[in-house]
């Protein structure tokens, strides 16, 4: 053998090497981390419209210290089986808008609030469906850009926006992809990806579904260690000083920024309704508790510090707004209230969503506020 393909030969098996080398290390430090620091995978998925939503089609286990939940989503993104398109004829279907709180990663399928309210429903006079279009991090802006985007195929006949009262006013006020003008309010268009950008956003989305190495590099990529010793750039604050939120959605007067977040959420709120409209849907508000209000001594902790503070604050500040626009709410606060101080826990203590527990009371209240009420042209479901 010649001395250039003796060479070539030795160069691909040293490559060949190197790969299988690379790739058992890999194997092994991704065996190390599921073992001894198991990170929780990601499931978010961009779409060619640039909205956020899960991975199509992907089944796998949403895992943290407290619970292991199995989780799917079908192929439009969202958590749950197949959406029938077109809608079954005479069936009343229920769209579920929202964040974390009605997505229910932190409970199995059944156990979620959306689940529970279609089987409280079945064997009325007409089938009920209620679709799971929760995303984590969606704000009310999210929600409109969803029912604008899906509505269409899916023909609703009720609307539920699960409103996160921690979240949603902060989403709404700090993305600024929302404008209050005089005839209303108008957002920017979700900017539709370059066909590059889409396939590195989905080669991530694999990665952050099936690798909790992958995961756990990132979480230490981010950590603010690497901002200290100068290694990474300091990244800007998401709220800054002069918008706390916290205490001040307790506050009456609530602060300038906090109404300017109150007068943008009215707008969307008014968009999403009319939203709705259009697909012949009524809009209702169910209002998700948040702990701090439910748990007495975590209340009695805020209120030694600033007595003023009033308890259910933030549910009458939404529910002005919503009955501004006409729209029905739903508030399990009372409810909440009374169950926890009879010893009945409702949140996961860690992570801080609700519990199976929390996800019953929800859709006890959902489907209570339905029987009571019939909607316009007395489809009742």
């Amino acid at each position: 053998m010649s001395t250039a393909p003796r060479a070539r030969t030795q160069w691909l098996r040293a490559a060949l090497l190197l790969a299988v080398s690379g790739a058992a290390s890999l194997a092994l430090a991704e065996c190390g981390v599921r073992a001894l620091v198991p990170q929780p995978i990601g499931f978010s998925w961009l779409t060619a419209d640039g909205l956020e939503v899960h991975v199509p089609g992907r089944h796998a286990v949403y895992q943290r210290s407290e619970f292991s939940a199995p989780v799917r989503f079908n192929t439009l993104g969202f958590r749950g089986g197949e959406f029938a398109i077109p809608k079954p004829p005479g069936t009343f279907r229920i769209l579920a808008l929202g964040d974390s709180y009605v997505e229910a990663m932190q409970v199995a399928e059944p156990d979620a609030m959306t689940n529970r309210i279609e089987r409280a429903l079945a064997g009325g006079p007409r089938p009920v469906e209620v679709l799971n279009l929760g995303v984590s991090g969606h704000g009310t802006d999210d929600a409109l850009d969803v029912l604008r985007t899906y509505g269409p195929r899916l023909e609703p006949d009720l609307v539920l926006l699960v409103f996160c009262l921690a979240n949603d006013l902060e989403n709404n006020l700090l993305e600024e992809r929302c404008q209050l003008t005089g005839a209303g309010v108008t957002c920017r268009e979700p900017e539709r990806p370059s066909p590059r950008r889409l396939v590195f956003a989905h080669a991530k989305s694999w990665l952050s579904t099936s690798s909790q190495l992958y995961q756990a590099t990132r979480a230490a990529f981010t950590s603010p260690f690497w901002q200290r010793i100068g290694l990474r750039a300091q990244v800007a604050q998401t709220s800054g000083a002069a918008m706390p939120f916290g205490h001040d959605l307790y506050r009456d007067p609530a602060p300038a920024y906090l109404q300017s977040a109150l007068a943008l959420t009215q707008g969307l709120l008014g968009a999403l309704r009319n939203e709705a409209a259009q697909h012949g849907a009524e809009l209702w508000i169910l209002l998700v508790p948040l702990r701090d209000q439910v748990e007495d001594p975590r209340w009695s902790a805020l209120a030694v510090e600033e007595p003023t503070l009033l308890r259910d604050q933030p549910q009458r500040a939404i529910t002005a707004i919503a009955e501004a626009n006409g729209l029905p709410v739903v508030d399990p606060l009372p409810a909440f209230r009374a169950l926890d101080s009879a010893g009945t826990r409702l949140f996961w203590r860690i992570d801080g969503h609700l519990d199976a527990t929390g996800q019953r009371v929800i859709a006890e209240q959902v489907v209570a506020a339905l029987h009571a009420r019939d909607l316009p042209g007395g489809r009742k479901p």
